[in-house]
């Protein structure tokens, strides 16, 4: 170690206090019109016009409740 850099053994997720609360945290892709939601590990990704009713933007990001999404995604498949 060179004294400058501090080792780290547990990378903080900065939405940690969102998860918590049962949100999962969406990013747009202006590109394929689809936003895909993040929720701790799991992943899921949908077209925008199917998640109007189920997330919404915050300000700074978008949210939606994570049993939401689960229930849109054992929908679709």
């Amino acid at each position: 170690m060179d004294g400058l850099t501090m080792p780290t053994r547990f990378q903080q997720d900065h939405y940690e206090g969102v998860y918590q609360r049962g949100i999962a945290v969406g990013a747009p892709d202006i590109h394929s019109d689809e936003i895909t939601f993040r929720f701790k590990r799991e992943l899921f990704t949908f077209p925008s016009i199917e998640v109007i009713g189920v997330c919404r933007y915050n300000g700074i990001f978008y949210e939606a409740k994570i049993d939401d999404l689960r229930k849109l995604a054992k929908a679709k498949h």
